[in-house]
């Protein structure tokens, strides 16, 4: 029979504040817990040699009967073990741990009691933790570890809080700085060990409350903020100074012994032993010997603890109610494994970090600029540059701007109402206006719909949707940014690389309008495809999500047929992603994207089978000759503008090379996931438009596959955009430094080439025809 955890109806909390050197938010901490809207809550305070203020401010602010000081940084586990014995902790249904750095909503607390008072399986309960200065920024949402003890985060780094984790659900851990469990279960459970100063107290105790067949849960009503005091500075314990890197890898290596089952540790622990060498050797081959020394001393402390690790382990094995399977599935897929692995193998490219090998909890800050100007332009980046780049490209479309229409290419003479367009779709076999006979494409009534926005003037309507679909493929690759961070900056820095790119202008250059469309909408689609797909999101998002992606999809389709298997190829491959998940949840969103797959299908099914009947799957046909390097389509550079056959065109793919090296040497540490995925996309569509290219496929634009190319490029440029700054911090100056020097000046003069060829218009075969329209 599964334990329970029975509380009375109004359980007094003990809560126990932490306190060392915290006096800057103390003040802050004590008069949240005052206003806190629960009644039953007594507060018992242990100060660990605090030297900044704070021992005198608690003097002055808890009475002497709720202080406990000790003499030295005992840690955080002891300090609470000390406490213990207070009467008013000894008395107390329910133990709230609190560190320093941590301020509560007013009602957290009641919404903590309650979640654990009425659902007598739960064991421990945590609140959602906001980032302390960005009030949007989650802090943390439960933590987990992967199959070796290394933690995982369940919220990434800079992720908005649009409510995508309040959903009440297990989780492996929660942090000791708001942790509420029953001081019965806390007692059963052995207490925190007290070994552990610093890090991974929280997962062990966790761990034992999982084993025995408590849950754990984080209640996302109960809103925390945090700043992370562990990592504040060096941390001080019992006269001694440990690094977090010590700490962590002691610990975590503790906990395994002691919570594994035997036959996990069988195949655990020579795995874990084998990492440690690796590490070891990584940071003596790149001269980090004080990081070698802590991991080396990591171990010995464990062989040295060894007989106590063991007695904990039999007291923790003696109480299991459950076995492994059922802990590990709270566990990090085996992506994390893989990312540390990664994560090393780029360190060495990148000079010798080996951060990425331990939890990272601190972000780089925002500068604030003093001037105005300087201020305004650093806090939109996005609007500023956007501004720019319209200004510029007006100047470059002044000599398409006048009377007349705009022929080239795909681009023929617009029909003088937008009914034109409706009416050859809504009526089969009568023709099209700018295709052939047979069921219409479904892109005429798109047109049809978008020509209404001309307000009935043809000149109006085809420079709104041919030349505005520059402008939105910009603002989609902006908003697409979002998937690597929410910073506007270095989105905007990616966008700009897409949309200046050679395949997006060259499509409108060249007069490729189907491509010029599929360009405009291809971020977007990858921003709703995957929020269709994403689980953690409600559910009335993802289905708009999935409408959307199935709009876009029928849109690109019917724009450019040419096209259609390379985008059905991205949804195949999105698609399985999904399904090899662990999560079982992924699957719902792997359905979502299926019946927008299928909707959008049967919308192209009467103009599909049509075509293919006619014999005339792909109605365009290329001719001439394909002259598509390798080394062209590997960065998105091709030859499809005034000046990329010469030295431009060679600064143009130089250019392309900075971004995936700047990329590489900052972004491989922080997310190797999204580099693994960004490469691998550009590297394959790249070869795929090559390949084209050799082949003389004559019912493709070769340079339209490298659509994806580009956007990958693009989204690497975000991501060392975004990592730049906190990643050159930690380093004295050298190779690193200097080769993101190299590539920033390469990246300078190609953004400079870009914009100047948008301001020249670099449109070779368009032209205007005054004479089409009637005076």
């Amino acid at each position: 029979m599964p334990p329970t955890n029975s509380l009375p109806s109004m359980p007094l909390v003990a809560a126990v504040l932490v306190v060392h050197d915290g006096n800057e938010w103390l003040p802050s901490v004590l008069a949240t817990l005052a206003s806190q809207q629960y009644p039953a809550l007594q507060l018992v305070v242990v100060d660990n040699a605090s030297r900044d203020g704070s021992a005198e401010l608690l003097a002055r602010r808890i009475p002497a009967d709720r202080l406990i000081t000790n003499t030295r940084n005992v840690g955080f586990s002891r300090a609470v073990a000390g406490a213990l014995s207070h009467p008013t902790v000894a008395g107390a249904d329910a133990l709230l741990l609190l560190h320093d750095d941590l301020v509560l909503a007013p009602e957290a607390i009641s919404h903590m009691v309650r979640a654990l008072r009425d659902d007598a399986s739960l064991g421990i309960v945590g609140p959602k933790l906001r980032e302390w200065s960005d009030d949007g920024v989650l802090s943390e949402v439960g933590m987990t570890i992967d199959r070796f003890g290394r933690a995982e985060p369940r919220a990434e780094r800079g992720e908005l809080d649009q409510g995508q984790h309040d959903r009440m659900a297990d989780v492996l851990y929660v942090s000791t700085a708001g942790m509420l469990i029953s001081r019965e279960v806390f007692r059963e459970l052995g207490g925190l060990d007290t070994r552990y100063p610093a890090y991974r107290d929280d997962l062990d105790l966790c761990w034992r409350a999982w084993l025995r067949g408590y849950r754990v849960e984080v209640v996302p009503d109960a809103v925390g903020y945090h700043i992370g005091g562990a990592g504040r500075a060096g941390v001080r314990f019992g006269g001694g100074d440990h690094g977090g890197r010590y700490l962590a890898e002691r610990h975590a290596v503790a906990t395994l012994l002691k919570n594994y089952s035997a036959l996990s540790l069988l195949w655990a622990m020579p795995a874990t032993l084998a990492l440690a060498l690796a590490k070891v050797l990584a940071f003596v081959l790149v001269r980090r010997f004080g990081e070698a020394g802590a991991v080396t001393r990591a171990y010995l402390w464990n062989l040295a603890q060894l007989p106590r690790t063991l007695r904990r382990r039999r007291a923790a094995q003696r109480r299991r109610a459950v076995s492994d399977r059922q802990v590990i599935r709270h566990f990090a897929p085996g992506l994390p494994r893989t990312r540390t692995y990664v994560e090393a193998v780029g360190a060495w490219v990148a000079g010798g970090s080996t951060r990425a090998l331990i939890d990272e909890e601190a972000d780089e800050g925002v500068i604030d600029a003093g001037r105005p100007l300087l201020r305004f332009i650093r806090e939109r980046p996005a609007a500023v540059t956007g501004l720019v780049l319209a200004l510029v490209y007006l100047v470059g479309l002044a000599p398409l701007l006048g009377t007349g229409q705009v022929v080239g290419g795909q681009v023929a003479a617009w029909p003088r109402s937008a009914w034109s367009f409706l009416t050859a779709y809504a009526t089969p076999h009568n023709g099209e206006p700018l295709g052939v006979s047979g069921f219409a494409s479904p892109i005429q009534a798109v047109l049809g719909l978008g020509s209404a926005l001309g307000f009935g003037n043809p000149w109006l309507a085809q420079r709104l949707l041919v030349f505005g679909l520059i402008p939105v493929a910009w603002l989609l690759a902006v908003r697409a940014g979002r998937l690597i961070t929410s910073r506007p900056g270095p989105r905007a820095l990616g966008a700009t690389l897409y949309a200046l790119s050679p395949v997006v202008l060259g499509a409108l250059g060249q007069g490729e309008y189907g491509v010029l469309v599929v360009a405009a909408l291809l971020p977007g689609l990858v921003l709703v495809g995957t929020r269709a797909a994403d689980t953690r999101i409600p559910a009335a998002s993802s289905w708009r999500a999935s409408a959307l992606f199935s709009l876009g999809l029928l849109v690109s389709v019917a724009a450019a047929p040419s096209l259609g298997p390379l985008l059905a190829i991205g949804v195949a491959g999105g698609a399985v992603v999904s399904l090899v998940r662990r999560d079982p949840a992924a699957r719902g969103g792997t359905l979502r994207l299926g019946l927008a797959v299928v909707a959008a299908l049967a919308a192209l099914s009467p103009w599909l089978l049509s075509t293919l009947a006619g014999g005339t799957w792909f109605p365009r046909t290329v001719t001439g000759a394909h002259d598509l390097p390798l080394w062209r389509a590997v960065t998105a550079a091709p030859d499809v503008l005034p000046g990329l056959g010469g030295l431009l065109g060679i600064v143009t793919a130089l250019t392309s090379v900075a971004v995936v090296a700047a990329s590489v040497l900052l972004g491989l540490r922080r997310r190797p996931d999204v580099v693994a995925v960004l490469t691998a996309v550009g590297g394959f569509t790249a070869l795929l438009a090559w390949g084209a290219a050799r082949l003389s496929v004559n019912w493709v634009w070769p340079p339209g596959l490298l659509l994806p190319t580009a956007l990958a490029i693009g989204g690497m440029g975000v991501l060392a955009a975004r990592t730049a700054g906190g990643a050159l911090s930690q380093y004295a100056f050298g190779a690193r430094q200097l080769s993101v020097v190299v590539a920033t000046a390469m990246l300078g003069i190609g953004l400079f080439i870009a914009t100047a060829r948008l301001a020249t218009g670099p449109y070779a075969t368009l032209e205007l025809k005054p004479e089409l329209v009637p005076a």
